[in-house]
């Protein structure tokens, strides 16, 4: 069970996407399981949260990856995404502070 973990910087939706599928294509050439995905520039957040669910949705519905959530969803208990990464990498549940900047990728 590998974690990979990549630092993005949010420019525009264009540049997020050929970045997430490059991301994604590297990762799964290594073997890594889980990618964390992690915002640079934190003033982006907003426009972050919304265009890399958007592409992570249409990354999901197309087969290229399995799941993904969002840092702070990892304590919840409604998520059925948080429920399986909490089981399958127990390690998650030992992050004390968490971040609304992060994505968690499994492929």
């Amino acid at each position: 069970m590998s974690l990979s973990v990549h630092n993005v910087i949010y420019k525009d939706l264009k540049s997020l996407s050929v970045e997430l599928e490059f991301t994604v294509a590297c990762c799964r050439v290594e073997g890594s399981e889980l990618i964390k995905l992690n915002l640079g520039n934190e003033d982006a957040a907003a426009k972050f949260h919304s265009s890399a669910t958007k592409l992570l949705k249409m990354m999901k519905r197309d087969g290229v990856i399995q799941l993904f959530l969002f840092e702070n969803e990892l304590k919840s208990q409604d998520k059925m995404e948080a429920v399986y990464l909490l089981n399958k990498f127990p390690f998650l549940a030992d992050i004390e502070i968490l971040s609304e900047n992060s994505i968690y990728v499994k492929l």
